[in-house]
């Protein structure tokens, strides 16, 4: 339920491009990537927009991230559970874009049925802190 703010907002403003999903099934970059990637365009257009209730990191705390918490209407610490949610939203816009791309046929020239598994991953706690340092990495920066 805390979660509905930070994952509401991203459901409502992340675009999914084509391009992402086919970069995911060239292998040419990870879903964990463009995941950071798109969460670091909101994070800079909200902040552009002064929606500063995003998320937030200090660059001396070693990646540790806020969000804002509607609920506490005050900063929370993300841990694993919130960070798995705000992957799978993204993730399941990621796979309906996917979806739409397959019926439309716009996929051509992808292996959809070897590369598939590269969008519908399952492995969340193992790329946990790798997710989590590099979404911090990509915070910082774009204070920079």
């Amino acid at each position: 339920i805390q979660t509905l703010g930070i994952c509401h907002f991203i459901a409502e403003q992340a675009t999914i491009k084509d391009s992402y999903i086919v970069d995911i099934l060239k292998g040419q970059k990870t879903i964990y990537e463009i995941s950071v990637d798109l969460i670091s365009i909101l994070y800079v257009d909200s902040k552009d927009q002064n929606l500063n209730w995003f998320l937030f990191a200090f660059p001396f705390q070693k990646h540790v991230l806020y969000y804002w918490n509607v609920d506490k209407m005050s900063w929370d610490k993300i841990d694993r559970v919130i960070l798995q949610s705000i992957f799978e939203t993204i993730q399941k816009k990621m796979i309906c874009t996917y979806s739409q791309m397959v019926t439309s046929n716009t996929l051509q020239g992808v292996d959809i049925i070897d590369n598939g598994d590269k969008l519908f991953v399952d492995n969340f706690d193992k790329k946990y802190n790798e997710f989590k340092k590099s979404l911090f990495l990509a915070i910082i920066g774009c204070e920079k």
